[in-house]
């Protein structure tokens, strides 16, 4: 595979969920580099929202701002899969609207 046949992702996910998200990218394969696969890099910060009415958010209530510790999960995958794994990600997360990028960083 060539470096450039992959693209970045980040997902934001609550601290809560990490270790779900990891296990879910690992069981993908995804953050596969030579004999290493899963590879990725997760930092911490805080999650700002505000839920809108007909929202059932997963954490707080509608109408309220809520701030939440959350972590970005970078890693990469093949662009034909990411399809896939965007999919998978969106069902394995505890948000109705996870925030995702995606973005063809050029790899070395």
């Amino acid at each position: 595979m060539k470096k450039d046949d992959l693209v970045k992702l980040i997902i934001s996910v609550p601290e809560t969920h990490v270790d779900q998200i990891i296990d879910l990218l690992l069981e993908l394969k995804v953050g596969k580099m030579g004999d290493y696969e899963g590879c990725s890099f997760v930092y911490e910060g805080t999650g700002v929202f505000r839920p809108l009415k007909g929202a059932t958010p997963a954490v707080g209530k509608v109408g309220k701002v809520s701030k939440v510790k959350e972590v970005k999960i970078d890693t990469f995958c093949e662009k034909k899969r990411v399809d896939e794994v965007i999919s998978a990600i969106k069902k394995a997360h505890p948000y109705e609207e996870p925030i995702i990028e995606i973005s063809a960083n050029k790899y070395v």
